[in-house]
């Protein structure tokens, strides 16, 4: 949407307008962040209870094939559901990133 440069030069009609496409923008941002924010609880849920089942005590006991198929299956979970959690969260930055911004100590203060 481009907003005009002077909303002084705006009619009060135009400015009505200009209002109702913001809030229904508004609108729209917060139903998609909603979904997203509900997505992401489902997964994180989904995660706690796929780490239940790989950690924890279990009352029956497993041969190590089973077992072994069972871990693989789990941690196939386990990696899909932190992929879609990644993807679900673009706007967090990785450390590397936050440290590479970072300013250097000033050499005039002491250590």
């Amino acid at each position: 949407m481009n907003l005009p440069t002077n909303l002084d030069a705006l009619s009060p009609d135009e400015l009505r307008t200009l209002a109702a496409q913001l809030m229904a923008q508004v609108g729209e941002k917060d139903r998609e962040l909603r979904y997203r924010q509900a997505k992401i609880d489902q997964l994180t849920h989904e995660l706690a209870i796929h780490k239940r089942w790989k950690f924890g005590k279990r009352s029956e006991q497993l041969t190590s094939e089973q077992a072994s198929l069972l871990d693989e299956a789990i941690d196939a979970d386990l990696e899909a559901i932190e992929t879609e959690l990644e993807a679900l969260l673009p706007w967090v930055a990785p450390i590397g990133c936050l440290q590479a911004h970072c300013a250097p100590v000033n050499a005039r203060l002491p250590s």
